[in-house]
């Protein structure tokens, strides 16, 4: 049997299957978890390290390379603050 003339002889049928659609898709809605404002970190810093005698260069390589890397390796703390 076709659907679409079961649905057109049974409309009775139909709206039952349509108003129990909307109501679990509102029921699922309702309940569904969710966050009002959703956790996220802004990793940022500023550092600036005096290197007397250094090239640009040498100090990018030498110093702030591995400073980023180790402070890249950190774990996030929501709590940690820094003195601008």
């Amino acid at each position: 049997m076709d659907f679409a003339a079961y649905s057109i002889r049974n409309r009775l049928v139909m709206w039952l299957v349509i108003l129990l659609s909307l109501f679990a898709g509102w029921f699922a809605y309702a309940n569904m978890p969710r966050f009002e404002d959703p956790e996220f970190t802004i990793r940022q810093a500023q550092i600036f390290t005096p290197y007397p005698g250094g090239s640009p260069e040498e100090v990018a390589r030498e110093v702030s390379a591995p400073l980023e890397e180790a402070l890249q390796d950190m774990p996030n703390t929501a709590s940690a603050s820094v003195p601008a």
